[in-house]
């Protein structure tokens, strides 16, 4: 059992880092012409489904900030002091690009369907607990930015 959680491990932390450079070599021109899988659901009603559901202000927050791993992500620390017309757009892309990055690192969990009972739960259950937060983040901050962008820039 311990060779197989070191294996299943390694090759989290594999595909993690495979699939997050996808996010750092995409063109935010990909990003801008991609809008429609980006927007937000009416049922969202712009981000405060998630607030109402899932008490997502309580714990953003805590989540870590990608930046600390990869310095080409911008930092959500940052955005607090610059409100600025250029970084409020480069930050709505970001939130595109971590939503994509985090939905794509659900999908190596599917290697583990075949695998015995045990071991498939396991691993499905990381993939979700570990990406579906900062996905529910995504969705919940991008609409209140571009709302913040819309009023102060596009007036």
């Amino acid at each position: 059992m311990k060779k197989e959680a070191f294996i299943c491990t390694l090759y989290w932390f594999l595909m993690h880092m495979s699939i997050s450079m996808i996010g750092t070599i995409l063109s935010n021109k990909f990003f801008e012409k991609n809008t429609r899988y980006f927007k937000t659901f009416n049922w969202e009603h712009e981000g405060r489904f998630w607030e109402k559901w899932f008490r997502v202000k309580s714990w953003k927050d805590h989540l870590p900030d990608g930046n600390k791993l990869n310095s080409k992500i911008k930092s959500k620390v940052r955005l607090e002091k610059i409100y600025s017309k250029t970084y409020i757009e480069e930050f709505i892309i970001e939130t595109k690009k971590a939503e994509l990055i985090h939905i794509l690192s659900v999908t190596p969990c599917l290697i583990f369907l075949n695998q015995e009972r045990k071991i498939k739960n396991i691993n499905i259950l990381y993939a979700i607990l570990v990406n579906v937060p900062f996905v529910i983040v995504q969705r919940y901050n991008r609409p209140k930015l571009e709302r913040y962008y819309q009023r102060k820039f596009l007036k």
